[in-house]
């Protein structure tokens, strides 16, 4: 198992930058972007059709079907930013298409995976979570809500990658979950008796 026992200087002052809400447990302190952030990401609908542009692609290049169901269930999730797991998908898309199941939702998104179209995200929690986001990214996961949050910041991407001596694996990409709790849960914490 790889330790590092400490985080290097592109760390240090987030809380004081202003451009950063917190999220904080014990004594790792991870800061989330928030909308002061100049806004350079794409809007939504054109997200959305890039995912759909994306899932076209895809399925040509693998021999898949462009099916409905494939359709359906990577609009909602290009339409949402709460990385979902495959049941709140359903709960959204079994609106949307008649008749679809709780497994073509699974098999889906296991498909969308598979091609590179969707992410699953790792987390704590048992259950898998989604993302349409398949560009490198970090998160926020917080560990009373479960909530997860995107959080990007260039000084993550300067992190010194392990050497070949870490049981010879050879890195091709990484993702960085950090656990805390989210400004909601806190307040809830310290409104409580």
């Amino acid at each position: 198992m790889l330790k590092i026992a400490c985080l290097p200087p592109v760390f240090r002052g987030w809380q004081d930058s202003g451009h950063f809400s917190g999220f904080t447990q014990n004594s790792l302190t991870a800061w989330s972007v928030c909308n002061k952030i100049p806004n350079t990401m794409q809007t939504q609908h054109d997200f959305k059709e890039k995912k759909i542009r994306q899932l076209e692609e895809q399925c040509r290049r693998n021999g898949l079907a462009i099916t409905v169901q494939r359709r359906v269930i990577i609009e909602a999730l290009a339409e949402r930013r709460d990385h979902p797991s495959a049941d709140q998908l359903y709960d959204t898309v079994r609106g949307r298409v008649r008749g679809i199941s709780r497994t073509t939702v699974y098999r889906v998104l296991e498909t969308l995976e598979g091609i590179g179209v969707v992410q699953k995200v790792s987390n704590p929690e048992a259950r898998a979570r989604f993302d349409a986001d398949t560009a490198r990214h970090h998160h926020l996961y917080c560990t009373h809500c479960q909530k997860i949050q995107d959080v990007s910041d260039p000084a993550l991407e300067l992190l010194p990658l392990p050497s070949e001596e870490y049981g010879g694996f050879t890195i091709a990409g990484f993702s960085i979950t950090f656990s805390g709790v989210c400004p909601d849960c806190r307040t809830v914490q310290s409104q409580s008796p």
